[in-house]
């Protein structure tokens, strides 16, 4: 069974990720017609749940 650091860990990963490729997806949609700037899939700040 995963740990919650284990957990966490995968889900920091993750988000290092999509941030990383957030921009060149979001380039090449725009090439195909496609208007990103108010995506549900934005991975900005605004998504992030941080623990209080």
């Amino acid at each position: 069974m995963p740990t919650t650091a284990d957990l966490e860990a995968r889900i920091a990963e993750s988000c290092k990720t999509v941030s990383s490729a957030y921009g060149l997806f979001k380039s090449k949609a725009a090439e195909q017609g496609w208007r990103m700037s108010n995506s549900l899939l934005n991975p900005g700040r605004a998504r992030l749940v941080f623990p209080g």
